[in-house]
């Protein structure tokens, strides 16, 4: 049987509102919001931390009210 590769989360800051849904969402924890100075209000947006704490569930897309994020295999 194939192992099944795993999927990461993908942020697209082009449409990400940093309204911080998927971070609360996360089972694990694994992302974070950060000011990542992508704008001039420095919202906090999300960013995946702990790579290898991921589990690929895809709950944060799933959640997301907008679509800015989509599962990619790593």
């Amino acid at each position: 049987m194939e192992k099944k590769k795993k999927k990461n989360p993908l942020f697209d800051y082009k449409v990400c509102i940093a309204c911080g849904v998927c971070y609360q969402a996360c089972p694990t924890s694994c992302i974070q919001l950060s000011k990542t100075d992508l704008d001039r209000y420095k919202k906090a947006y999300p960013k995946v931390e702990k790579n290898e704490a991921c589990i690929s569930c895809g709950i944060c897309s799933k959640v997301c009210p907008i679509d800015a994020i989509a599962m990619i295999e790593e």
